[in-house]
């Protein structure tokens, strides 16, 4: 049994101490789009924010990188001479 993104926000709808559910979502199956959207939208009427990540597929995103930066050479400022 594969279990969907929505199978999991339709678990977390009955949590009372849950007020946020943040997913990330690389596809749905079929006719599952529609079914997250109607839970998500319930969770919305209770009060529930869901926040979704949806992969893109931008024709640059095929391409392997050449090169990915630490997290650290991000997020880090530069502390000057």
């Amino acid at each position: 049994m594969d279990l969907t993104v929505s199978d999991f926000l339709e678990y977390f709808e009955g949590e009372a101490d849950v007020s946020i559910l943040a997913c990330y979502v690389e596809g749905f199956q079929p006719l599952d789009g529609e079914r997250f959207v109607g839970i998500a939208r319930r969770l919305r009427e209770k009060g529930k924010r869901v926040i979704a990540f949806k992969r893109g597929r931008p024709p640059s995103g095929r391409r392997r990188p050449r090169a990915i930066r630490p997290l650290s050479r991000v997020t880090t400022p530069s502390r000057g001479p």
